[in-house]
């Protein structure tokens, strides 16, 4: 999980089909708004996701899939094909992991503080890309 945004940084010029700031900018995603969102994405946003998301993944193993869908849905607008599929690979496995987790610390917190690792590191990368590094 430690490694999501120092990857997505470097692959980012490669993975990406569109420009990102201006895509950001279609949201209001720039400058200090941008900014604003990696505390929300990089630690609230996980723990929303997980207590959404583990009791699921107790209740079905399809969950993992569904997960990757709802993820699909945002990332297709901004991958290459190819990338995407590489991406929905990553997220189901972190889903399993997730599930792995859940179940040996007895709850959501610690999928949360993995999946928090992770999101923190790609705000990051994203923030770092479209400031110019």
């Amino acid at each position: 999980m430690l490694g999501a945004g120092p990857a997505l940084f470097l692959l980012l010029p490669h993975v990406s089909r569109v420009e990102l700031a201006p895509w950001l900018g279609q949201f209001g995603l720039s400058g200090r708004t941008l900014g604003l969102m990696v505390p929300y994405f990089g630690l609230v946003h996980p723990a929303i996701e997980q207590l959404h998301w583990s009791p699921l993944r107790e209740q079905t193993r399809h969950s993992h899939l569904v997960f990757v869908g709802y993820h699909g849905l945002i990332l297709y607008s901004l991958l290459r094909a190819p990338w995407l599929a590489v991406c929905a690979t990553l997220l189901a496995g972190a889903s399993v992991v997730w599930l792995v987790v859940s179940r040996r610390s007895g709850g959501w917190v610690g999928p949360a503080a993995c999946h928090m690792a992770a999101d923190l590191g790609v705000i990051t990368a994203v923030r770092l890309a479209v400031s110019g590094g």
